[in-house]
């Protein structure tokens, strides 16, 4: 059942010949169940294609927004319509500056820590706090029929935590980072990382240990 529901979700989600009401229509019932969500896990969703990971974002929704500490997993896109490396490749055609940039994606980042009383997030690389940037509800910009948690760069000059120095790589003037997730599970989240509007690559986010309420699959992102 669930491999039928991928195909037509794949279907649908690239079709242009519906109706709003028939999209939203086909979005509810689309949507996985807390019991299908709940048997994923971070390996289990790095053993998944670019398409894997496409048509399981599309099946989510945005959830509640994080707090605290999230480990963090990257996954690269390895299709062969990956546009970053495409780029890349002009930029490096030795294939060096993309091999550094999964490195470092990698071994040095270490987790997001979220202040959803502040709606900001702060990346860890090694032991030092860097990159922050702004979290709301918004638009995806790979499914614009559901809203995603944001985790927004461009404009973190105005955080306090903001360092020029470091941090303006992240921002409108370096690669304008937009981040987008949504939640597995609770204490589970599958994100998809942007430079430049250009999709760069996948990550998962995961809690340890997270203590699950009645509210923590009712809770839902928004910018109230």
């Amino acid at each position: 059942m669930k491999f039928l529901s991928s195909i037509l979700l794949t279907v649908i989600f690239f079709s242009s010949g519906l109706s709003l009401a028939e999209e939203l229509r086909f979005d509810d019932l689309f949507v996985l169940s807390e019991a299908e969500r709940s048997t994923y896990t971070v390996d289990s969703i790095k053993k998944l294609d670019q398409e894997g990971l496409d048509i399981l974002y599309a099946q989510l929704e945005a959830g509640a927004l994080p707090n605290a500490d999230y480990s963090g997993t990257v996954i690269f896109d390895s299709s062969e319509s990956n546009e970053i490396e495409r780029i890349l490749a002009i930029i490096s055609p030795t294939g060096f500056l993309e091999s550094l940039i999964k490195k470092l994606g990698v071994s040095l980042w270490k987790k997001k820590i979220f202040d959803p009383a502040n709606r900001s997030m702060t990346n860890r690389i090694l032991l030092l706090k860097q990159y922050p940037a702004h979290m709301y509800c918004g638009i995806s910009l790979v499914d614009t029929r559901r809203e995603s948690i944001i985790l927004d760069y461009n404009f973190a000059d105005s955080l306090p935590s903001y360092v020029p120095l470091v941090d303006w790589a992240m921002g409108r003037t370096g690669l304008a980072v937009r981040d987008e997730i949504r939640m597995v599970r609770p204490g589970l989240y599958l994100g998809r990382a942007y430079l430049r509007g250009t999709f760069a690559l996948n990550f998962v986010l995961e809690q340890k240990g997270f203590k699950e309420t009645k509210d923590s699959w009712t809770n839902f992102c928004t910018n109230d």
